[in-house]
């Protein structure tokens, strides 16, 4: 953040709040996982709110686009545009419940 603070090129800018946007994004995936889903909420509500401290037009990241082509993964691109997107229609919420669901029917399935 401090970096980001004290850049003034709006590239350079615009690119670290992207990959600080990526970054939220992952966290409340990968670090939830196999967690119930009032934990996994709790901790994307601790996350949004710093997000939004931090950032608070985080979800108007002009690099938010499926039409990048900067040498980022398709599929983190696509799966950050698409989680913003459930963001700012307020159905994160939901989605959360799905995914904490689907991470659990896939470790029990792993164990087969």
């Amino acid at each position: 953040m401090d970096f980001y603070l004290q850049t003034t090129d709006k590239e350079t800018r615009a690119e670290i709040e992207y990959t600080l946007v990526k970054s939220y994004y992952f966290y409340i995936l990968h670090y939830n996982r196999y967690k119930c889903y009032s934990d996994v909420l709790i901790n994307y509500k601790s996350a949004r709110e710093i997000i939004r401290a931090n950032l608070p037009r985080y979800l108007e990241c002009k690099k938010l686009t499926l039409f990048r082509e900067n040498g980022d993964r398709k599929s983190g691109r696509r799966t950050t545009w698409f989680l913003s997107k459930l963001e700012k229609f307020h159905l994160m919420g939901m989605a959360l419940r799905l995914y904490v669901f689907l991470s659990k029917f896939m470790y029990l399935m792993s164990g087969l």
